[in-house]
């Protein structure tokens, strides 16, 4: 197949795969919204389809309906669910499993003496759901959660303060993790080890006011402390960042960035990337590979920047592929207006001068380094993805890769943009193509969207989720919807 009709497509594949030239009908789900609301929360669930759930209209003084639908992989409706909750709770965050879903939920006033938050578990399959109270607690920070078995890690952050709770939903209890007296600068992972039935953390710890050490950490399933050891130290490199990649019952793997301290400074830019392996659950010496030895191994060549932007990184996960590992990091700027204009003399005032003013406007994205090592922690290969025209004030990783066939794609969606590269390696199979998502009706156009997300949703199948603002294309036109939408794409 020529490799230029590789690309997104984004609709119903309603006939076989090779009959390209075909029209196809865009597979799409719309829901008509009041404007600029953000009820809808989008739980895909592989082949089993794609679960949206809201709370419902029907609210009385005490108590509320929340509404799950279940979508199949064609996005038609197949089941939903009403269950009834208290009045006034909010969602708080959500997991699954299998096909059980699993929310926290939390009470929206907090005018009440006591304030609670509340832990449902629905079956999707069955419709049978349970609504437990967990009394007394309530944290609107939470914005992690992790399963196993029967509990439930929580981090919950907020403005550098980090919270660790263990719930046990089989005894409906919660309590607070220590891991130590020191105090949690910042998590940087938090994975399950299902050979050893423990769970490993990565943990930046304050010993003192200027001096903060990477640790890792061990502990059971119901959060016990087994093991708390440092990162080795080395003269001259300080770790900012980790993450980790469990690889089998004797082995893992830490991927993360360090700074040189003499960098440290100068800017908020990584130097370059660490790899540490973990054998027999002891630490290993790292590999430290600079950004030149990144980039020469990198076989496109990244625009230069003003050092003076204040560049920093954001780092996703370890992905696992093709028995590789990939960690990608983002590299972007806080953006700034000047207003200089009234700048000079106030001619209210004799004698004084009016100051400039400065208006944050966003984070500027430039670009990203996909970097691939083996399991032993050594360099295969990197690439260079740039962003284009990204300046958002939401702050996460956007870049997302997948295999297809023998190549990596990579990929990351902004607004109604779905922009993506194909390579081998160090090789450009297919440069940086943009594509608009396709709409159901060809006669309006994009306002502005808002809570866009692109999932793997399974295979080589996506699933784009997000609000729009719609109208029509032409000038006497005077349509406007803001509506919920779903888009089904395919790689192909």
């Amino acid at each position: 197949m020529n490799r230029q009709k590789a690309l997104f497509l984004i609709g119903l594949l309603l006939l076989p795969f090779w009959a390209i030239s075909q029209k196809e009908k865009p597979l799409r789900v719309e829901i008509e919204l009041p404007r600029d609301a953000t009820d809808y929360k989008t739980i895909p669930v592989g082949e089993n389809g794609v679960i949206i759930f809201y709370e419902g209209q029907g609210t009385h003084i005490d108590s509320a309906t929340w509404v799950f639908i279940q979508y199949d992989t064609n996005l038609v409706k197949q089941k939903s669910h009403v269950i009834k909750t208290p009045a006034n709770l909010v969602y708080n965050i959500a997991t699954h499993e299998g096909e059980k879903m699993h929310l926290f939920l939390l009470d929206k006033f907090q005018k009440k003496t006591t304030l609670n938050s509340y832990f449902l578990t629905l079956n999707f399959a069955t419709g049978e759901y349970n609504l437990a109270t967990i009394e007394g607690f309530y944290d609107e920070n939470i914005n992690f959660a992790k399963k196993v078995n029967d509990n439930f890690f929580l981090i919950s952050y907020l403005k550098r303060n980090y919270d660790v709770y263990h719930y046990d939903a089989k005894l409906n209890q919660i309590h607070t993790l220590k891991f130590g007296k020191e105090y949690i600068q910042s998590i940087e992972f938090c994975e399950v080890d299902t050979f050893m039935r423990r769970i490993s953390w990565g943990m930046v710890l304050e010993l003192s006011s200027n001096n903060t050490v990477m640790h890792y950490i061990e502990t059971d399933y119901s959060g016990s402390i087994i093991s708390k050891l440092p990162f080795p130290r080395y003269t001259g490199y300080s770790y900012m960042t980790a993450r980790m990649m469990i690889i089998d019952s004797t082995q893992s793997l830490v991927i993360g960035t360090y700074i040189d301290d003499e960098d440290k400074r100068k800017s908020l830019l990584p130097t370059g990337i660490y790899t540490m392996r973990m054998i027999d659950h002891t630490l290993q010496d790292p590999d430290f590979f600079s950004d030149t030895q990144i980039k020469s191994n990198d076989s496109t060549v990244a625009k230069p920047v003003k050092k003076d932007q204040n560049l920093q990184a954001l780092v996703g996960n370890i992905k696992r592929t093709n028995g590789n590992y990939t960690l990608v990091t983002e590299i972007f700027y806080p953006e700034y207006e000047y207003t200089s204009s009234n700048y000079g003399y106030d001619p209210f005032y004799y004698g004084t001068r009016s100051t400039p003013t400065t208006n944050f406007l966003g984070y500027r994205f430039l670009h990203a380094n996909i970097i691939t090592f083996d399991e032993n922690g050594q360099l295969i290969w990197s690439q260079h993805m740039p962003f284009r025209n990204v300046l958002t004030l939401n702050l996460f990783p956007r870049i997302s890769t997948f295999q297809f066939e023998n190549n990596t794609v990579i990929y990351y969606i902004f607004n109604a943009t779905l922009s993506y590269m194909m390579v081998n390696r160090h090789t450009v199979i297919e440069p940086v193509t943009s594509k608009n998502i396709i709409l159901s009706n060809s006669n309006e156009a994009v306002d502005y969207s808002r809570n866009v997300q692109i999932n793997n949703w399974y295979g080589n199948y996506f699933l784009v989720s997000g609000y729009q603002n719609l109208k029509g294309k032409s000038r006497s036109s005077k349509t406007k919807r803001y509506v919920f939408y779903m888009n089904k794409m395919e790689y192909r």
